[in-house]
């Protein structure tokens, strides 16, 4: 029986709307790519290509995290300025701060989305700004404590050169930081 009423409504749907004049709109078909590169210029087709090749080269030299990231970070940091997202924890945000970092940011960080203390956050991180001097004072004590670090292993490298040498009956000379010379061999 439902079968005779669905079949009943169909017809009495589609001579309504015969009497009416309606046509059933026709679905519009999408274009093929090929018709759409047809339709193309040229030149708009080698725009097109080439922006596809910067996206795909930018995304496998830098990933697309990084990429957002970065775009973030340029919005809001001012010119001149430092920064870095670290983990927003308190124990970093506090590492960070004595470091000379802030959550000062230029105006472009208003179209990014804010969390209620008024830091940029992406995830679990956050992005702390510096300013130029303390870049610069934070720089330079990282430059002292990598010529620390160097210069103490080039002492523990002729240190146990020269009693290498010793044991083992060599005479060495130091020419300079980091350089020995063996200058004689009882052997």
């Amino acid at each position: 029986m439902s079968e005779t009423v669905d079949s009943l409504g169909e017809d009495a749907l589609r001579a309504l709307k015969e009497q009416l004049g309606a046509r059933e709109p026709q679905p519009e078909q999408p274009k093929a790519p090929e018709q759409v590169l047809k339709e193309m210029t040229p030149e708009e087709a080698e725009a097109i290509a080439q922006q596809k090749r910067a996206r795909v080269a930018q995304v496998l030299t830098r990933g697309i995290l990084n990429d957002k990231m970065q775009r973030i970070f340029d919005k809001c940091i001012q010119e001149g300025w430092g920064g870095k997202f670290v983990r927003d924890t308190d124990e970093d945000i506090v590492r960070h701060e004595n470091l000379g970092f802030t959550f000062v940011y230029a105006e472009g960080a208003k179209t990014v989305t804010l969390n209620a203390l008024g830091r940029v956050v992406v995830g679990d991180l956050v992005l702390m700004t510096i300013s130029p001097e303390d870049r610069a004072i934070l720089k330079q004590v990282k430059a002292e404590g990598v010529r620390r670090k160097l210069g103490s292993a080039r002492s523990e490298y002729k240190r146990q050169t020269e009693q290498h040498a010793e044991r083992e009956g060599i005479g060495v000379q130091s020419i300079d930081a980091g350089r020995t010379e063996v200058i004689h061999s009882t052997q």
